[in-house]
């Protein structure tokens, strides 16, 4: 059986993966090209830190919920 506690719409996907942290290639770009990799890195950090609840807060208002389920069922 197919778990449908987490799905989302095209739509909705689109919103959460906005919502993520900076990712590693910014700042590999800024390193590379020496320009700005100690803000890059700074921004990386402070996005990681902050995703853990800005991706909460975009779920629940999405209408996301997490159904647990019994164990020992399928």
């Amino acid at each position: 059986m197919r778990n449908r506690s987490l799905e989302l719409r095209p739509c909705s996907r689109a919103v959460v993966i906005a919502a993520l942290p900076v990712g590693i290639n910014v700042f590999l770009f800024a390193d590379r090209y020496e320009a700005g990799a100690p803000v890059m890195a700074t921004a990386m950090l402070l996005s990681t830190f902050l995703s853990c609840g800005t991706i909460a807060a975009v779920l629940y208002l999405l209408g996301v919920r997490y159904v647990r389920r019994a164990r020992g069922r399928v």
